[in-house]
C-alpha cells in the first residue's frame, strides 16, 4: 500500500473519530434515551460521510484507500459494539455497523462528484 492510501485511511478515520467524540461530548447526557441516540445515530452517520470525504482527498479517489476505510473501522466499530453492548441499545449499535460502510463510500463518491463540476 502506498504512504498516501494508509494516510488516507488513518486521517479518514481520525475525522470520524473527533466528530463523534464531539458530538458525544456535547449531548452526552447520564441517561441517554431514544432521542440522544437518534441524534446520535443522524450526527455519527454526517461523521462517517466526512470522513469518507477525506479520505477520498487525501488519497486522490482511490478505492483502495475507501476500501481500507471501511475495513479498518467496521473492525474497530465490531469491538466498539461488543464493549458498549450492555450500555446502548442493541439496535442502534447494529444500526451504526450497518450505516458505516455505506456511508463512507457515499462520502468517498460525493468528493468525486464534486470534483467533477
Amino acid at each position: 500500500m502506498a504512504f498516501r492510501t494508509i494516510l488516507a485511511v488513518l486521517l479518514g478515520f481520525a475525522l470520524t473519530r473527533a466528530l463523534i467524540g464531539a458530538t458525544d461530548a456535547l449531548f452526552g447526557v447520564k441517561t441517554p434515551g431514544t432521542a440522544f441516540f437518534a441524534l446520535s445515530f443522524f450526527m455519527d452517520t454526517i461523521a462517517f460521510l466526512l470522513g469518507g470525504w477525506l479520505c477520498a482527498i487525501v488519497s486522490r479517489n482511490d478505492v483502495q484507500a475507501t476500501i481500507g476505510l471501511i475495513l479498518f473501522g467496521e473492525i474497530l466499530a465490531i469491538g466498539s459494539a461488543v464493549f458498549a453492548w450492555s450500555h446502548q441499545p442493541h439496535l442502534y449499535s447494529l444500526c451504526l455497523l450497518g450505516m458505516y460502510p455505506p456511508a463512507i463510500w457515499f462520502g468517498a463518491k460525493l468528493r468525486k462528484k464534486l470534483m467533477a463540476r
